[in-house]
């Protein structure tokens, strides 16, 4: 899932996060150095995906689910308990839902957007309170997603056209296609 498409529908919907939303990369340079943005934030990051078989003898057509999650960051620090960041949550997730729920960034490659799939405290400390909102998406590869054998190009058409009555050749032809 193109991460980048979920991090601008959260900066443009989702008004509660005032645009601070960032990827893995800024979240994980957070966790080494405990410099996050302002709170609420939220961090856009890749889960783990989830192949369905594939159904099909001599093709390809399989259901993967593609998973992300929005780890959204709430400040603690004025309740040292985490209470005030725990009650909160359950705000932040409905505008959350409001942004990303039935959104789907693969029209051409899913049939419905995003489902919800659950979420879980990550930390809670005396400063800030992450939860993780877990995202899923159904899309489908199929052959043309794979590797497809070379061709020798089209160059040449023989056309002949034959009176399914008699038999006779009615129009024969020879068409010569030009590459470009």
């Amino acid at each position: 899932m193109n991460l980048d498409l979920v991090i601008m529908q959260l900066r443009r919907y989702c008004p509660d996060l005032g645009g601070r939303v960032a990827g893995a990369a800024d979240y994980q340079k957070g966790l080494s150095t405990q410099v996050w943005m302002a709170a609420p934030a939220a961090y856009v990051i890749p889960l783990e995906e989830e192949a369905a078989p594939n159904p099909d003898l001599n093709g390809l057509q399989q259901i993967v689910t593609e998973r992300i999650g929005i780890v959204v960051q709430y400040d603690s620090s004025a309740d040292r308990r985490g209470q005030d960041a725990v009650s909160n949550l359950d705000e932040m997730r409905l505008a959350i839902f409001r942004a990303v729920l039935n959104w789907n960034p693969h029209p051409d490659r899913a049939a419905r957007g995003l489902f919800y799939m659950g979420g879980q405290t990550l930390d809670l400390d005396r400063a800030r309170l992450f939860y993780q909102l877990e995202f899923g998406q159904e899309v489908t590869i199929t052959d043309l997603d794979g590797w497809q054998p070379p061709e020798a190009p089209l160059t040449e058409i023989d056309i002949t056209a034959t009176d399914a009555s008699t038999g006779d050749t009615m129009v024969q032809s020879h068409v010569s296609l030009s590459q470009s």
